[in-house]
């Protein structure tokens, strides 16, 4: 059973994949659900889709909703910070640098 949400966030488009596992334990074979999650940027005149990033979680969860509601989470973080640091309010790695390096 494979899942696949797609939802729009802040004009980016998460998708968010769900993947059925088998996974042996004491008790026998038990249930347990992989999550892939992406998120791409939509250039509506241009007609194409940009795939920004495509990350796969080394969890795995005993449900499908609880696998869902961790992508979408990551992904609503991710874009977070892409809107953050795009707006200017986070410092780009190389000022941060040399902040530091004035300071020691």
């Amino acid at each position: 059973m494979d899942t696949q949400h797609w939802e729009a966030y802040r004009a980016f488009d998460v998708q968010v994949e769900i993947v059925e596992m088998e996974r042996a334990c004491f008790n026998g074979n038990e249930r347990r659900y992989k999550v892939r999650w992406s998120v791409a940027r939509s250039h509506n005149h241009k007609g194409f889709k940009e795939i920004l990033g495509v990350f796969t979680e080394p969890l795995a969860f005993v449900s499908v909703r609880e696998a869902t509601q961790y992508g979408k989470a990551r992904a609503h973080l991710w874009v977070d910070c892409i809107v953050k640091f795009q707006d200017g309010n986070a410092a780009a790695p190389s000022t941060a640098r040399a902040q530091m390096e004035r300071t020691a």
